[in-house]
């Protein structure tokens, strides 16, 4: 994704509202993903965007954009993702957990093309998603390669992961072919720069692969693929 332009998941049950905010989003070429309710939000998270920030209003019917904040804070993959936290109406109680939270900006309706662009640059400034990659451009440094190499890389190891996690291991013999199995991946995930792969991937390790002891990031492997190839587009 280029680095002026911006993937933004957008929760606001007002269907007028999220319609103006995604048509300001557009018009500065960035990709939205719309939502109207927390949960709706987790289903687009789990299977469709690669966000690098989140603009979230602040009452989202009977649910709390301050929990979905937190709710985020408290996740294994989302826990860095920067939140713009909007309402027609903000209490000082919500403007200081939204800031306890880590907001990116607290935004006052009705949006503003202005402070909306400003709240993303911020959000881009982030970087969030180095929490669980290295930059690309420095593994491509490091490694002496280009990048759709560093991508094609990437999506073979994931398809092998996706292998892994399939492992029966029941005696001595396929935990040992197990552990050797996870070690060449831990080596591939060092090398490509997946951070919080590669502890997941030693925890795992550490468990004698059993299958019941998969890390959660694990679990969650589509996820980090796709966040993993937006990063290298």
């Amino acid at each position: 994704m280029l680095d002026s332009v911006a993937g933004i998941l957008l929760i606001e049950d007002d269907s007028a509202a999220r319609h103006l905010l995604r048509v300001l989003l557009e018009r500065e070429s960035h990709t939205v993903w719309e939502s109207a309710s927390p949960d709706e939000a987790w289903g687009v998270l789990a299977d469709a965007a690669a966000p690098d920030l989140a603009i979230v209003d602040l009452r989202l019917g009977e649910a709390s954009g301050i929990d979905l904040m937190r709710r985020l804070r408290a996740d294994a993959i989302w826990a860095a993702l920067p939140v713009v936290i909007c309402s027609a109406t903000p209490d000082r109680d919500s403007v200081l957990s939204s800031a306890q939270l880590g907001a990116a900006a607290f935004l006052t309706k009705p949006y503003d093309a202005v402070r909306i662009r400003a709240a993303v640059s911020k959000a881009l400034g982030t970087r969030w998603i180095r929490a669980h990659f290295e930059d690309p451009a420095s593994v491509t440094r490091r490694l002496s390669t280009d990048r759709d190499h560093i991508a094609q890389q990437g999506k073979t190891f994931f398809a092998e992961m996706q292998s892994a996690l399939r492992m029966v291991v029941e005696t001595d013999d396929e935990r040992k072919t197990a552990l050797h199995h996870l070690a060449v991946l831990r080596r591939t995930a060092t090398d490509l720069g997946l951070r919080t792969i590669d502890v997941a991937l030693a925890q795992w390790e550490n468990s004698g692969a059993s299958h019941d002891a998969v890390p959660e990031l694990l679990r969650r492997l589509p996820v980090l693929a796709r966040l993993f190839g937006a990063l290298s587009t």
